[in-house]
């Protein structure tokens, strides 16, 4: 009997085996080894990352064409390093300069800016075209003043477009664009040499003949109050389809290769303090800097940064004629800083490196100030170190330079002018109304000895 049961136990087993032989093999993919498994994983997250990025960033933010073939994405580095950062990695802690000392932007990018799309000739009613002059800090005061325009337009509702015209008397123009698009992400959508096409020339034309002694009220080549409210009324008058003047060319309108409409403004002014006062929370987003891109050295927490702009260097005997006079290295060490105590810290950012600098160096050494040159950076570096002071930033009010990095900074800012800088124009002291501005500004007045 024992037998015959394990006979029948080796029958029952052989036609079990013969059973799953003759059964058809599952098409299941087994995915059996380790580099299988992460492949899979990586397929699932790339796949869950695109769909993330498609439903939360509409198509605006993404397809803005920049005019530098460098920044074609419109996403500044940030932006998209938020979408894959380690989740483990907290977005407020500092990042190191080269000193060792935390950055104190690190915070301020990590969050999502706004980015602000310029109409199209075909979305707004009027343009205006913004004439450029200059170098990096004149060219953003320009904007800055058709920006103020663009606001002053809508609030009458008025839509208008803005388009840029670059200086045609100086190369300096080509520089101070590749600045601006390198770091400013708002402005890589705009075109630099639009107003400087035949387009421009055919409007001016048309507009003269449509519009007659009424289009020459629409150039704003000063920021007097009432020149801007002149041209505003106007503006406003000849796009309203209820006024006896000549409406706008339907054909401009529909054309998809137009960049200015008409009527047009002509602005070829500098925001002063009012327009950077009242238009603060719009230009801290329009104009907002990218950090990431644009930083090298950092600021010691504990230093403070001076701006010695040397325009003597610059425009040589011209520069005290024509009023870009700047304290000289002894009142520098004596009245400008002349509280600071032995052993306290000054890091002097100069573009120039020459003895006209070294001069500062050795004043302020003399008083026993521990004192650093930093040149030969980049004029977006230096920007971005000077905007990054940490303790307070000195410089003078008639430089640009100085006054858009204070503008944009945290930092306490001491600015100052002499007497002499009256010629320039844009100097003196100013009623800040935004409270963040009024409590960082202290304006100092020197005579020049």
């Amino acid at each position: 009997s024992k037998v015959s049961e394990v006979l029948h136990h080796d029958l029952i087993k052989r036609d079990t085996t013969a059973m799953n032989l003759s059964r058809p093999k599952s098409k299941r993919l087994r995915v059996s080894r380790p580099w299988q498994r992460l492949l899979w994983v990586a397929l699932f997250v790339c796949t869950f990352m695109s769909c993330y990025r498609n439903f939360y960033f509409d198509g605006d933010q993404r397809t803005l064409q920049s005019s530098s073939k460098k920044h074609m994405s419109i996403l500044s580095l940030e932006e998209s390093r938020s979408l894959f950062r380690d989740p483990n990695d907290d977005p407020n802690r500092a990042s190191v300069g080269h000193r060792g000392e935390p950055s104190p932007t690190r915070a301020k990018n990590s969050s999502l800016h706004r980015m602000i799309k310029n109409p199209s000739a075909q979305e707004s009613n009027a343009t205006i075209v913004v004439q450029l002059s200059g170098e990096m800090g004149n060219n953003l005061q320009k904007i800055a003043f058709g920006r103020g325009l663009q606001l002053m337009a809508r609030e009458r509702g008025v839509e208008t477009n803005l388009v840029f015209r670059h200086q045609e008397t100086s190369d300096k123009w080509t520089l101070a664009r590749a600045l601006i698009i390198q770091c400013f992400p708002n402005l890589r959508q705009f075109d630099f040499e639009a107003g400087n096409k035949a387009e421009y020339r055919n409007r001016v034309i048309e507009q003269k003949i449509k519009y007659g002694s009424k289009g020459e009220q629409l150039k704003i080549q000063n920021k007097q109050d009432d020149t801007i409210s002149t041209a505003m009324d106007t503006l406003e008058q000849l796009v309203n389809p209820s006024s006896h003047l000549v409406s706008p060319s339907p054909e401009t309108a529909s054309d998809p290769n137009t960049n200015i409409r008409v009527p047009f403004l002509y602005a070829d002014a500098m925001a002063g303090h009012d327009f950077l006062d009242r238009f603060r929370d719009d230009f801290l987003e329009f104009f907002w800097f990218d950090d990431e891109a644009c930083c090298a050295q950092q600021p010691d927490l504990d230093e403070s940064v001076f701006h010695f702009r040397n325009f003597k260097t610059e425009l040589s005997d011209a520069a005290d004629s024509l009023g870009f006079q700047e304290l000289g290295p002894q009142q520098t060490a004596e009245e400008l800083f002349g509280d600071l105590a032995i052993g306290d810290k000054v890091a002097i950012l100069s573009r120039f490196k020459n003895d006209d600098a070294q001069s500062y160096v050795r004043a302020l050494e003399a008083r026993g100030v521990q004192v650093r040159l930093v040149s030969g950076q980049t004029p977006v570096h230096d920007f971005c170190f000077l905007k990054n002071a940490r303790k307070e930033m000195v410089g003078s009010e008639i430089s640009t330079f100085f006054a858009w990095a204070a503008y944009l900074s945290d930092a306490k800012v001491r600015s100052y002018f002499l007497d002499a800088n009256q010629k320039v124009g844009r100097m003196g002291k100013y009623e800040w109304q935004d409270p963040s501005l009024r409590k960082r500004y202290r304006y100092e007045s020197y005579t020049a000895l």
